[in-house]
């Protein structure tokens, strides 16, 4: 995390694995990564935007929509 003022930058890597609860046999696996801005409100801190980029993915999509 990187700090500047009253603003601040986030980089995450994230991996997600996604199962159908009625047909655990299927999934579909991601690793995204998210780069978040964020902005001082006061005495907390607020996303102001996050921007997701999709590293890679392996399996069936379909999974994501429940079909």
């Amino acid at each position: 995390m990187a700090f500047e003022g009253d603003t601040a930058h986030l980089d995450a890597l994230v991996e997600a694995q996604h199962v159908l609860k009625n047909a655990p046999s299927r999934h579909y696996l991601m690793k995204n990564r998210y780069a978040v801005e964020l902005v001082r409100l006061g005495t907390e801190w607020g996303i102001q935007r996050v921007t997701v980029d999709n590293v890679w993915r392996t399996g069936d999509p379909g999974v994501l929509m429940g079909a």
